[in-house]
């Protein structure tokens, strides 16, 4: 007598088979499948102890080159943005 198993099915073709995050991609695995975040996402599921690709969120990398940041508080209102305004050669 043998012993008939059905075949895996295959847990990513149906999103509602897997349990991978909005931005993951389901992969299929002979055993399994796992989740992989889509570029431009992290992977930050080991922060609550859950398999990979369960909860990606967005990358937010500050930018590499230099950038100027101002803060300015005008409790007069006397300060228009015509103040800010940079002319051709000149250096601020």
């Amino acid at each position: 007598m043998s012993l008939h198993l059905p075949h895996a099915s295959n847990q990513c073709s149906d999103r509602k088979l897997n349990s991978c995050d909005e931005n993951a991609d389901c992969v299929q695995l002979p055993d399994g499948y796992t989740c992989k975040c889509f570029a431009g996402y992290v992977d930050v599921s080991s922060n609550a102890n859950l398999e990979p690709g369960r909860v990606c969120t967005l990358s937010t990398v500050c930018p590499v080159q230099a950038t100027d940041l101002v803060f300015l508080i005008d409790g007069s209102g006397s300060i228009g943005s015509y103040i800010f305004q940079t002319e051709v050669g000149v250096d601020i």
